[in-house]
């Protein structure tokens, strides 16, 4: 959870790092909306509160060799007010693999609750059996989506098949000493079919924030395990004065870096870092003014989402990435070494270099160079 010097300090939407505390300032990409911050790993607690419980209605017990059907209640209890939509469930017994559970809706507005059934399979011997359910949902804000994983658990009684034969001997005695019969009478008891006492209301499962789960199931990071956090620094090389910010996160009222011809906000403008042609590749003693015309305004807009660089193409012109042609509207996934460009008039006259500086998996800052 931020701190509370942190919400004051954001309400300054100038304000990169909190005066208090020095943190930086990570704004939800809904900021407007929800007001909320983020925390590293790219969760808003105010957008994202996802509630689980196991519904009062439908609890039986289960036998051995069967399967057991639970009734589950999703509730989307976001203060903001914002939609959640569900990205996927799954259930898994004793550590298992891990199953996909069908879910035939996706989206589930603030306040509301929707039912998910879910099956514990494998039931093979009769005690405690143990239950975990992962959930994923996501937050969306224009073409920027969030996914995150929750896990719970539930413990299962189990009763066993076989009948329980109880020995009875029974003695009836006569009047004489040593006299008299035994009778050997066997008495089988089976455990009668009685549903599991159920809740009177919901009850509700703690949800737990599953980061490991969320790479496990390609849901946040690269492929690699590697991930890039919202606090990542982003350093700037080649540009010249008053063309991009200092090092640091990114900040933003929606954590959104954009790069095009239009001046940096350094120098008065509304970019982030600004984009002009060179007059040759690696030419940096002036400056094609033809060429960069062909540069849009607002060409390129860059975040981290779900744990990874993303590059979107704004203008209509398009981008080379990697040199392959990109149209407008595409989101890319940048990784270390990548480079793009703007289409301008004369190719090879601006490229931007991605490279990445990573301890332990995580990237701990990102390096733009223009060449």
């Amino acid at each position: 959870m931020q701190a509370q010097c942190c919400h004051r300090a954001a309400l300054d939407r100038t304000a990169a790092f909190c005066d208090d505390c020095g943190q930086p300032l990570l704004r939800c990409p809904a900021f407007e909306e929800c007001g909320g911050l983020l925390d590293s790993d790219g969760c808003c607690e105010e957008c994202v509160a996802p509630e689980l419980a196991l519904d009062a209605d439908g609890v039986r017990a289960a036998r051995v060799g069967g399967a057991l059907s639970l009734p589950l209640i999703v509730t989307n209890a976001s203060r903001a007010r914002r939609p959640l939509f569900v990205k996927g469930l799954w259930t898994r017994e004793a550590g298992g693999d891990w199953r996909a559970v069908e879910v035939p809706w996706e989206r589930l507005d603030a306040g509301t609750s929707a039912p998910i059934a879910v099956r514990a399979e494998a039931l093979e011997r009769a005690g405690v059996h143990q239950l975990e359910i992962a959930l994923a949902v996501a937050t969306r804000h224009q073409w920027r989506e969030e996914v995150l994983a929750f896990t719970t658990g539930l413990a299962l009684t189990v009763e066993g098949e076989e009948a329980l034969t109880v020995q009875q001997n029974i003695t009836y005695a006569a009047d004489a000493p040593q006299t008299g019969a035994t009778i050997y009478a066997p008495l089988r008891v089976q455990a009668a079919e009685s549903p599991c006492a159920a809740p009177a209301a919901p009850k509700a499962l703690p949800l737990t924030r599953a980061s490991r789960l969320e790479r496990a199931l390609d849901l946040r990071g690269y492929d690699d395990g590697t991930v890039v956090p919202r606090t990542v620094r982003v350093v700037w090389r080649g540009f010249g004065d008053r063309e991009a910010p200092p090092a640091g996160p990114i900040g933003g009222s929606e954590g959104l870096l954009t790069l095009g011809r239009s001046r940096a906000r350094v120098g008065g403008g509304t970019n982030d870092a600004r984009l002009l042609a060179l007059a040759g590749p690696g030419d940096f003693s002036g400056i094609d003014e033809a060429a960069s015309r062909g540069i849009s305004r607002q060409h390129f807009g860059l975040c981290v989402e779900n744990a990874r660089l993303v590059l979107r193409v704004e203008s209509d012109l398009g981008a080379w990435i990697n040199g392959e042609q990109v149209p407008r509207g595409t989101s890319v996934l940048l990784r270390d070494g990548d480079r793009f460009s703007p289409i301008a008039r004369t190719r090879g006259c601006l490229a931007v270099r991605a490279s990445f500086e990573s301890h332990h998996g995580v990237v701990e800052t990102v390096t733009l160079t223009r060449f």
